[in-house]
């Protein structure tokens, strides 16, 4: 009688990654790891506004602090052509604002300097540290490294290496390729350990496009790297959907059709490839798990002044809005049927 060997490894094992060990040991390479010779560390004003006109930036104080080389400011970038940056999915976004901000923590202005300063020492010195939880109608993926980048532009030579925390490098040597006026081919992007993107890294931000502008403008490495609450409040968002169905059926249980209407809140710009895409999952999947012969369904996009909008995180194009709309369709179906929702199903 033959005897089968079940497999070993795999069904009902624990199977231990091969990635793991060396960020068990603290020996991960992330862009923040990265210290080039000369290098300065950029920091970046954010608008505390969602919507506001600027009047006027001075930049006095901040210039007259030890350590700064540089404070860059919207109205530099015009004068270098280096203002306006495309999106992935080819809107148009304001690399630094310059005439106004449209959502709350929207860049502003940025100072490179020899040094990040001594947090250690202020946090030692204070009386009270304040910290603060709020909530957004959306939800925002938290990688171990929010995103970086350090810019090594040569203006001598034309080219550029940049170290970033990026999930697309093909996609962002082409955007940076654009903004900088440089052949593509001069440029090349190096994606160390990024710490997890989740598509938080799929975006292009100004962060990137101003430390390179800077490295561009200076002729020295620029090195930025966002602090959490930056990335909480400025990188791109996933879902903030706005969803409304109907369901035809009879009374034996049958669906005979689905109506959707959809409005998705793109926030200040649209920063995924193609904003398109996601309607169009939703669209795919909203019929996909029964038998539904016809279906309509209407999506539209607002743009708020909210932070950026349109990342993949966790939704496989917006399969889970999907997904939880369908089904939450059939429990109040089942409830007015007054049939059991498995059954029903």
């Amino acid at each position: 009688m033959a005897i089968e060997t079940p497999l070993k490894g795999f069904i009902g094992e624990s199977i231990r990654r091969k990635e793991d060990d060396r960020f068990i040991r603290g020996k991960g390479n992330y862009v923040d790891d990265i210290a080039l010779p000369g290098m300065l560390h950029m920091a970046i004003l954010r608008s505390p506004f969602a919507h506001a006109r600027i009047r006027s930036i001075d930049t006095a104080a901040a210039q007259a602090l030890p350590g700064v080389v540089a404070v860059v400011t919207g109205k530099l970038l015009e004068q270098h052509k280096l203002a306006w940056m495309p999106t992935l999915s080819g809107d148009t976004q304001a690399v630094l604002a310059t005439d106004k901000v449209r959502f709350q923590g929207q860049e502003v202005a940025c100072v490179e300097a020899g040094d990040k300063g001594k947090t250690d020492d202020a946090f030692a010195k204070a009386d009270r540290v304040v910290s603060l939880e709020t909530f957004y109608p959306r939800c925002h993926p938290s990688p171990v490294e929010t995103c970086g980048i350090v810019a090594d532009v040569n203006p001598a030579t034309g080219h550029a290496t940049l170290y970033m925390t990026s999930q697309a490098p093909h996609a962002h040597r082409t955007l940076f390729a654009i903004v900088a006026g440089l052949p593509e081919q001069n440029i090349r992007i190096i994606s160390p350990d990024i710490g997890g993107g989740f598509g938080n890294k799929v975006p292009i931000y100004p962060g990137y496009v101003v430390a390179t502008a800077a490295s561009l403008l200076i002729g020295k490495p620029v090195k930025w790297v966002e602090d959490r609450s930056e990335n909480l409040i400025s990188t791109g968002f996933a879902r903030d959907f706005h969803m409304k169905g109907e369901m035809a059926m009879r009374n034996d249980g049958r669906i005979l059709g689905i109506r959707v209407k959809l409005l998705s809140d793109n926030g200040a710009f649209y920063a995924d490839a193609q904003p398109t895409k996601f309607r169009a999952g939703l669209f795919h999947i909203v019929t996909g798990s029964y038998d539904i012969p016809a279906a309509h369904v209407v999506a539209d996009g607002a743009y708020t002044n909210k932070a950026p909008g349109g990342v993949a995180y966790r939704c496989s194009f917006r399969v889970t809005e999907a997904s939880y709309l369908i089904e939450r369709l059939v429990e109040t179906a089942a409830i007015e049927l007054d049939q059991d929702p498995a059954e029903l199903r």
